[in-house]
């Protein structure tokens, strides 16, 4: 539902769930959209392990998700939208450095991306477009094309047959992608934390990767979650 100038009114469907890993940021966003009436901000989250009751508790109509300082755990984030639930709009902010996103909107389920160095009237178009069941790219000339500069890191050598991963190590990083914590995926799999966490190192050294972030894209892009 919108106004003369094309803006959501307040409403459940216009209801704004914000994602961020840093409450301050959160708490900035959620001022600025209040103040210029763009959307009802109707909570922060900051872990993934709360996304799913918070979502069901709140009933937003768009979860818009702050990538710029954590990518890792708003991509098991992202995941978990996609996974429990896939007809809500998910918006990301990211940097416009960090090529993440990029190659796996459809992965994600992402309704759109917009450049942390937009300005507000690009993130308030997104958010329109993102709430009218529409999407949203950054415009031409606003990013330094990222997926093209960094398109070989994004290459794995290796297809889903032949991950060089241990049936107990794929298993892990699936909890990882959900966005659980080592103590969560220790309970569930009845192992230490620190086993959980030894089996993460031995996957990035396997891999050649350096962090959680790089372990998500690579269940996603091999499609092993």
């Amino acid at each position: 539902m919108h106004d003369s100038r094309g803006v959501p009114q307040s409403g459940k469907d216009s209801r704004l769930l914000i994602f961020d890993t840093h409450y301050i940021s959160g708490l900035g966003l959620k001022s600025m959209l209040e103040r210029c009436a763009v959307c009802e901000v109707a909570g922060i989250i900051c872990t993934p392990a709360l996304l799913s009751a918070s979502v069901n508790k709140l009933h937003p109509g768009l979860v818009l998700v702050n990538a710029i300082h954590d990518p890792g755990d708003c991509m098991k984030a992202s995941l978990l939208m996609k996974a429990e639930f896939p007809v809500i709009p998910v918006l990301a902010i990211v940097d416009p450095e960090c090529d993440t996103y990029f190659p796996f909107c459809d992965q994600f389920n992402l309704k759109g991306i917009v450049s942390g160095s937009a300005t507000s009237l690009e993130l308030f178009d997104a958010l329109q477009a993102a709430l009218s069941c529409g999407s949203y790219l950054p415009k031409a000339g606003s990013w330094s094309d990222p997926v093209q500069n960094n398109a070989s890191s994004m290459e794995y050598t290796h297809s889903k047959k032949s991950v060089p991963l241990s049936r107990r190590e794929v298993e892990i990083l699936g909890y990882i992608t959900e966005g659980l914590s080592h103590k969560e995926i220790a309970g569930r799999l009845f192992i230490s934390p620190r086993t959980v966490e030894s089996h993460k190192v031995n996957m990035l050294n396997k891999l050649s990767l350096k962090s959680t972030a790089d372990l998500i894209r690579y269940a996603v892009q091999l499609q092993l979650v």
